[in-house]
This record gives structure tokens, sequence and C-alpha cells, in this order.
């Protein structure tokens, strides 16, 4: 690493700016009641593992040229919302996820007008859309293995079947050349 980078992850460079970023966000995300004060040392580790995770899955739907189409998201954000989502006492019923109250969130006009709600349903439109991806990466490399009858029968035969070789050594020039005849075919 060189200039302001703190690091490169096959081969993108990661700035001292966006490490600091996630490194933030992730001890937010740590800081609770029981823990005001997470220890720095994990979390750096923690958050240096989770940017290669993602630079490398990012790399490998580009490489793939995978794609998740808008109607996809809002089909699966309406219906089979993250569980972040799901876990938020708003669309709670009874301490249970209710579809309803959240479809009625979705589709209510003044959700977009609210920059916090506006920002909320973006947040989950996100995380859908990296879960779509996510599961077709995996599917095209689950899909891409493939191993055929032959392949199987092969490898049976190559691990189980058993040759008896018997011969006899016979050293060449005991043998005449008027003896043998060979033709160009053989």
């Amino acid at each position: 690493p060189t200039g302001d980078a703190v690091g490169s992850i096959n081969g993108r460079k990661i700035t001292y700016k966006e490490f600091d970023e996630a490194l933030r966000n992730t001890y937010r995300q740590s800081k609770t009641e029981q823990n005001p004060e997470p220890e720095l040392a994990p979390l750096i580790r923690q958050t240096w593992d989770r940017m290669v995770g993602q630079t490398l899955f990012s790399q490998e739907i580009k490489n793939y040229d995978i794609s998740v189409s808008d109607r996809e998201v809002n089909f699966i954000n309406h219906n089979q919302p993250v569980e972040w989502v799901r876990n938020q006492e708003i669309f709670q019923s009874d301490g249970t996820f209710d579809l309803v109250k959240y479809v009625q969130f979705l589709d209510d006009p003044g959700t977009y007008s609210d920059p916090q709600r506006k920002q909320f349903v973006l947040g989950a439109e996100f995380a859908v859309r990296q879960a779509l991806l996510s599961q077709k990466l995996q599917e095209m490399i689950a899909g891409g293995v493939r191993v055929t009858a032959n392949e199987v029968r092969q490898a049976y035969v190559d691990a189980h079947e058993k040759v008896k070789v018997e011969y006899v050594g016979i050293e060449a020039r005991t043998i005449a050349d008027s003896l043998v005849s060979v033709t160009d075919e053989e």
C-alpha cells in the first residue's frame, strides 16, 4: 500500500478514508449497553475481513455479469423482507412479523416523502439486492459443478479395477535378427 491506501484487496486499493468510515460503522454497530466502548483491535480485523469479503464478492458478481432487476428486488422486499426488517417492532403483531403492516408501509406514498422512512426502504432494498446477488452467484457456482455418469463410472473403474499382468523377460540380443520380421505398419 502506498500514499493514502491502508491496503489492497485483489488489486483494489483501500483508502484510509474508506477503511476509517467502515471501521466507524462497525464500532457504532458494536456499541451496546453491556459494551459501551468495544475493543478496537478485533473490530479492525472484523472490518478488514468484511471488506475483503465484499470486494471479492463484488468482483465475482462483475466477473460473472450477474444482475438483479428492480422488479426482483421489489417482489422479494414485498413478500420476504430481510431479517432485520422483520425484526422491527413497528411491523410486528403479537410479537411476530406482520407482512400486511410492512406492505402497507411500503405502499404508503408518505413513506417516500419522509427522508428517514425513505432511507429505511432504500436500506431494505439494498439488503435484498445483495442477498439476491449472493444467491445467484452461489447458484451459478454450484450449477457449474456437474459430474456426468461416465465420469462417475470412470472414477469407480480407476479406483477399483485390478489388472493381473504376466510377462517373460528376454534379452533382445539373444534372438537373431534373421528370426524377426517387422513390417512398416508395425
